[in-house]
């Protein structure tokens, strides 16, 4: 944005650079390479020492470069960080000032920050999508979708099919059932069998936090059925914590469980 002196003719005094684009940076500079944009200004007069008419003009150029943001990036003082202090990073091995070789890896601006204890994961670097597509006719049913999408309510008589309410979805999503297989066993009595149960997404969920989903029956086989505790360890897999009250089936039923569906 720049200003001017005298309103223009639509009565304005800032204007800015770019059209209709308040994200629109210009910088002055001296450089050589960019191009120039001159212009001369004259005035006539007359000089009242020699009486004679002098024609004056004066030379004005500027160079401007112009910039479009396309990412924000935040920088942190772990870019300046350098326990080893030293002078070259080409290679994974390298030579501090004391000729011990320290072991190193490639580093950069990151995306996200690995987790900081006690903060998390912090994002650093962001980026500013152009609207290139702006005025297009897909761009125009996609910023209509989005408005339908956004104001459900007020758009209802334009679905095709009366949508589902978020709250709605999340319960519908929570109710999804899935199937848990328990790994077969040979132990005689009882003999061959094996055994499955049903659980909710809702139970996934839970065990994704660590909790322990309690009293789940199995499918009866071989004329009984088990009440199994279930977590899930380190590795996302499901395990008994416990089966009918006791650490590990009666009937010699592995503790790992298998995902069917």
């Amino acid at each position: 944005m720049y200003k001017i002196v005298e309103k223009d003719a639509m009565g304005n005094k800032n204007v800015h650079r770019g059209f209709s684009d308040s994200n629109f940076f210009a910088a002055q500079t001296s450089n050589p390479r960019i191009a120039a944009l001159s212009v001369d200004t004259c005035k006539d007069y007359r000089d009242h020492k020699t009486h004679h008419n002098v024609h004056n003009c004066t030379h004005y150029s500027q160079r401007y470069t112009w910039a479009i943001p396309l990412e924000i990036i935040y920088l942190t003082p772990l870019y300046e960080w350098n326990p080893h202090n030293f002078r070259h990073t080409t290679s994974v091995g390298v030579l501090d000032p004391h000729g011990v070789v320290q072991k190193v890896a490639a580093s950069g601006t990151h995306i996200i920050l690995p987790n900081i204890e006690g903060v998390g994961k912090v994002r650093t670097r962001y980026p500013i999508m152009p609207v290139h597509a702006d005025g297009e006719q897909s761009r125009k049913e996609l910023d209509a979708l989005k408005e339908m999408v956004m104001n459900m309510a007020k758009y209802s008589s334009l679905f095709e099919v009366e949508p589902t309410t978020v709250s709605n979805a999340n319960t519908q999503y929570n109710q999804q059932p899935h199937m848990l297989k328990v790994t077969p066993t040979t132990q005689d009595p009882p003999g061959y069998h094996g055994h499955d149960l049903m659980i909710t997404q809702a139970d996934i969920e839970d065990m994704k936090k660590g909790q322990t989903v309690r009293g789940i029956l199995t499918t009866t086989d071989q004329q009984h059925q088990h009440s199994i505790d279930i977590h899930m360890d380190a590795h996302g897999q499901y395990v008994m914590a416990a089966c009918d009250g006791l650490p590990r089936c009666w009937d010699g039923h592995d503790t790992h469980l298998t995902l069917d569906f």
